[in-house]
């Protein structure tokens, strides 16, 4: 496994909506345990989580390029990896630094070599995985 660390950001990237309504959900490390769990997911979207799933999962080939412009809770971006292999190409941006971390933890294992690129920026590509 390959690591590089990202560039230093300026500032501070998250923006004050995220920081001030969903720091809860989205940026609270200790909740994030109990809220990236496929049942959450289900249960937030009303039954309907693996009926989406697969929906996507149905468009989407082998060899596939897709740009997921949010890292989410639950099995989404695993199954997505899954099914576009090893010769498709998954980008997953997000913002905030701890969905990121928690997406290459959900990712883990799929690819051969992870390398961290630019911050906030989590890209699958042909067996890589950037950040």
């Amino acid at each position: 496994m390959l690591d590089r660390s990202s560039p230093q950001l300026t500032g501070n990237p998250i923006p004050d909506y995220l920081r001030n309504v969903y720091a809860w959900a989205y940026l609270t490390p200790w909740l994030t345990g109990l809220l990236d769990r496929q049942v959450v997911v289900q249960t937030i979207l009303w039954g309907n989580a693996q009926r989406l799933i697969r929906d996507v999962l149905a468009a989407a080939k082998s060899g596939d390029r897709i740009f997921q412009p949010a890292a989410v809770y639950g099995s989404f971006s695993r199954q997505l990896a899954e099914q576009i292999g090893r010769h498709g190409r998954l980008d997953i941006r997000d913002i905030a630094p701890l969905q990121v971390a928690l997406t290459r933890q959900k990712l883990a294992g799929l690819f051969r070599r992870l390398t961290w690129h630019a911050a906030m920026r989590l890209t699958r590509n042909e067996g890589n995985l950037t950040r």
